[in-house]
């Protein structure tokens, strides 16, 4: 009788403690479950907002032009009939998250005999308010210039190219 009493009470624990195990699998398992599919759900989540507001930061900052005629750029050098300029690379037009400026490059412009050169000042104005433009030469321009310089081909991806008119504003 003592045995079977025994014996009861051990099949009883052995039950609880499967039941117990079963029941906390479950749980520990249903909540590792719920942190992986939120997971999942998070990482679909920002795929799909990236899909649904691409067409906002294409519409509020637009990609460069595919041909590009004219450059806005600082002179580092001028030497002989080639004006080193440092121009924004135009595949880095979007604002970066930690505010660090654009990337820059630098390009050749080479001139020759035709090509224009223009100092553009906006610290003189003529009557009716317009800039005053005057003609120069490549000695001119100097290293620190703000120009733009012109071609008559695309320019957009050339690291030298023939200058058809170089703009200088001062």
């Amino acid at each position: 009788m003592e045995q079977k009493k025994v014996v009861v009470i051990l099949v009883i624990i052995l039950v609880v403690l499967i039941g117990a195990g079963f029941y906390l699998g479950f749980v520990m398992g249903k909540q590792d479950g719920w942190e992986l599919g939120k997971e999942a759900g998070v990482a679909e989540g920002n795929s799909m907002a990236r899909q649904e507001l691409q067409p906002l930061v294409d519409l509020a900052f637009p990609a460069p032009p595919k041909e590009v005629f004219g450059l806005s750029a600082v002179v580092k050098y001028a030497v002989g009939a080639v004006i080193t300029i440092e121009v924004d690379d135009l595949d880095d037009y979007l604002p970066h998250k930690d505010r660090s400026p654009r990337k820059t490059e630098l390009r050749r412009a080479v001139t020759y005999r035709n090509t224009s050169f223009t100092l553009i000042n906006y610290a003189k104005q003529d009557s009716r308010g317009n800039p005053t433009k005057k003609a120069i030469t490549l000695q001119d321009v100097k290293p620190g210039d703000r120009v733009i310089v012109w071609s008559n081909e695309n320019i957009r991806d050339k690291s030298e190219f023939t200058a058809e008119r170089v703009e200088v504003a001062r």
